[in-house]
């Protein structure tokens, strides 16, 4: 079961460029689509959802969750985490601007709940958000990660 002891450096992209929450997500997913974790089609299913029920993804001060369904391009249960260069604005007026931007992939409706508890257990502490939005590089986003984990553990 993937959880997020399996993160790696390969599985975080900081400072991406972006001018809207549309283009955060695409670019945000591009990895993904390469190393075939999710369709292409994914991408545009992640938008979609956000055009039809609002901005929903944006879970938290500053943190925004983009996913699917997993029938819609999903390939593999994975997270993607990206840091934004610029304060992207989704419209949700209590927590945005989105700095973190993570991008889940479920390949069905069960494998990814574990890794969600885990991920909203290190999300709800704001000093741990901060951290990750203060690293510098993708080895020290990692090992705020894991250390979040241990801890929570």
């Amino acid at each position: 079961m993937y959880s997020l002891k399996n993160l790696t450096i390969d599985d975080i992209e900081l400072n991406i460029d972006s001018k809207d929450w549309v283009d955060s997500i695409k670019k945000a997913s591009v990895k993904l689509v390469e190393r075939n974790i999710i369709e292409e089609k994914y991408i545009d299913a992640m938008i979609d959802s956000v055009l039809k029920f609002g901005p929903y993804i944006v879970i938290a001060k500053n943190v925004a969750l983009s996913h699917a369904r997993p029938e819609e391009g999903a390939i593999e249960t994975k997270l993607y985490f990206t840091t934004l260069k610029n304060d992207i604005e989704f419209g949700e007026l209590d927590n945005d601007p989105v700095k973190l931007l993570i991008v889940l992939s479920a390949k069905d409706s069960n494998s990814h709940l574990e890794l969600l508890c885990q991920l909203g257990s290190i999300l709800e502490k704001r000093e741990i958000v901060e951290k990750l939005l203060d690293a510098k590089t993708r080895e020290e986003f990692l090992n705020v990660i894991l250390e979040a984990v241990d801890e929570i553990q």
